[in-house]
């Protein structure tokens, strides 16, 4: 098994107030009317009510932030990752309906990635359709990606 641990290749990051978060919020009735035309969901995850996705278009990956309010959908998008990046990463501060959040994500060949963070804890995660993202509470940095970890003894 190919075992490489990437430093992050990109720091995205997210802050707390909506003028600075570039919002457009869309107020669409249905989740799938907020991802960008011409992108599909490769992977999710759901954070106190926020969906955090991994959209793909031909080119890149990127993510974006879902969330319900006044019964509408309403999305926050990040910059794509630079082209070729295995990793990228993104932070809120949390404000309003979206949570205070960390997330690591980017490409993977494997069947397991691991995700390290600055405060020594680690996230496994199984990449969906050649990606992966990963997504914890709280502002954490994250130290690298292991991608295809060995196991361990």
């Amino acid at each position: 098994m190919l075992r490489r641990i990437l430093p992050i290749a990109v720091g995205a990051l997210l802050v707390g107030n909506a003028g600075a978060l570039a919002a457009m919020p869309s107020g669409e009735r249905h989740l799938a009317e907020v991802i960008p035309p011409g992108n599909r969901v490769v992977v999710s995850r759901t954070l106190d009510g926020a969906r955090v996705l991994v959209v793909s278009s031909r080119r890149d990956l990127r993510l974006l932030v879902a969330y319900k309010q006044r019964d509408r959908w309403h999305s926050v998008r990040v910059d794509p990752a630079p082209a070729g990046s295995s990793a990228a990463w993104a932070a809120t501060t949390g404000s309003g309906p979206v949570p205070a959040f960390s997330a690591v994500y980017g490409r993977a060949p494997g069947e397991k990635v691991v995700v390290r963070w600055a405060d020594g804890k680690a996230t496994p995660t199984v990449p969906v359709k050649g990606a992966y993202l990963a997504v914890r509470r709280g502002r954490i940095k994250p130290e690298g990606v292991d991608l295809n970890p060995a196991p361990a003894p």
